[in-house]
Parts: C-alpha cells; structure tokens; sequence
C-alpha cells in the first residue's frame, strides 16, 4: 500500500511541473470534433471513441 502512495506522490509531482496549453472551444459540436482531431493526429493511447 505505501508504494502505491508513494507512486501516486511522484505522478503528482510529475504532472505538477508539466507545462501545458489549452485552446477554448465554446460550441459544443466544434468541441466534440477538436478533440477527435487532436487525439487522432496526437496518436493517444487513452482517448478512443469506439462505442461499447
């Protein structure tokens, strides 16, 4: 249990000192389409929109 903490510690850390940017997107289907966008030519690992 405590490496669990001190590995949930260190990722805080981590992402703590990341930079990062955001862009606004107000409309609601311009917003579901940019984030189609971006993870698709980002390649993530996490983001998929097969339907379960």
């Amino acid at each position: 249990m405590e490496d669990s903490i001190r590995k949930f510690a260190a990722a805080k850390t981590r992402i703590r000192n990341m930079n990062y940017r955001y862009v606004e997107e107000t409309d609601q289907t311009r917003q579901a389409l940019l984030e189609i966008y971006v993870a698709t030519v980002l390649d993530t690992p996490y983001n998929d929109f097969r339907t379960h």
